[in-house]
């Protein structure tokens, strides 16, 4: 039996290809779409965001 296929819902701020069921976040200051799993690199990208171990 073939696997069934997700729908596509959109894209994400770089142009990734969104489908139903995946986690998003939305920023309603640039009223951009996110993956959930892209949080930190958008925070950075975005925002200038710097992540790093405390020492």
């Amino acid at each position: 039996m073939p696997e069934k296929q997700s729908k596509h819902w959109g894209s994400d701020w770089r142009g990734n290809e969104v489908l139903e069921g995946d986690q998003i976040v939305h920023d309603p200051q640039l009223d951009e779409v996110f993956l959930m799993g892209d949080l930190f690199k958008y925070l950075k990208e975005k925002y200038g965001f710097e992540f790093m171990k405390a020492e």
